[in-house]
């Protein structure tokens, strides 16, 4: 498994090959059941609690950045940052950005979803890399 921009490497470069694709629906359900539960931003609860406004403002700000991104209209722009912050020292790299954020844009979200997170919880301890099941209900800020 891996993930972008190898999905652009693949298109682009012709190097290799895309077999499943879960953002198309395609694998198995112990992985379609984790779209949404990578990528979260955590903070100790007492700093959450103390610091209120502070996590409404990056709770919203994420929302306008999902909506600003899902937004076709300013795919452009959106591929600009991506190339100016998250810079690619290979062949063809304008290419690769380009062709992985044609590739992920519709799933991007900027908030997890917490089933999503408990079937990754899961997944770490069906696969030994978590002693006991956690539940996940229980981290998430309301």
């Amino acid at each position: 498994m891996t993930f972008s921009p190898s999905d652009g490497m693949c298109n682009v470069l012709k190097a290799c090959r895309v077999v499943v694709d879960p953002r198309k629906g395609e694998g198995p359900q112990s992985i379609l059941s984790t779209r949404g539960g990578a990528g979260v931003l955590m903070t100790r609860a007492d700093c959450a609690q103390g610091n209120a406004s502070t996590i409404k403002a990056l709770r919203d700000a994420m929302a306008k950045a999902e909506k600003y991104t899902q937004d076709p209209a300013n795919f452009n722009d959106v591929l600009t940052i991506l190339k100016a912050t998250f810079g690619l020292q290979l062949p063809k790299a304008d290419e690769i950005a380009e062709a992985s954020l044609r590739s992920s844009i519709a799933t991007f979200r900027a908030s997890g979803s917490t089933p999503a997170m408990q079937a990754v919880a899961d997944g770490m301890t069906a696969n030994k890399l978590l002693p006991v099941k956690v539940d996940i209900s229980a981290a998430v800020l309301p």
